[in-house]
């Protein structure tokens, strides 16, 4: 897929505005329980080395990174994180992006997968 550049209309919020503070935020505002809860959901996952995997909504990408931790690409396995904010995905592609995990400008309203 074409990365974009901007954001996609959503009939919910995008929150560019707060892309490069996130990764400090989310986990005060979990209460520093994020990690705990990204670990339970990809523990839940019970991941195979060539799943493919979609994370709708994935902010900066830390939990479609850490999916994609469990895949190999020579197994045909990706983790793809998707949100409507432009501002969030370059965040996710400059931090997180690797050869199993992806990260693409696109509304959970109208899915190209």
């Amino acid at each position: 897929m074409k990365k974009q550049s901007l954001s996609v209309p959503t009939r919910g919020r995008t929150l560019d505005h707060a892309a490069f503070v996130y990764d400090f935020f989310e986990p005060i505002l979990l209460l520093g329980k994020q990690a705990a809860y990204d670990q339970q959901i990809v523990s839940l996952l019970n991941l195979e080395e060539s799943d493919r995997v979609l994370d709708l909504g994935c902010g900066t990408g830390v939990l479609t990174r850490m999916i994609a931790d469990q895949l190999k690409t020579e197994a045909g396995g990706v983790s793809v994180g998707i949100d409507a904010a432009a501002k969030m995905i370059r965040v996710a592609g400059k931090k997180r992006g690797s050869d199993t995990c992806r990260s693409e400008v696109v509304a959970a309203e109208s899915l190209p997968f």
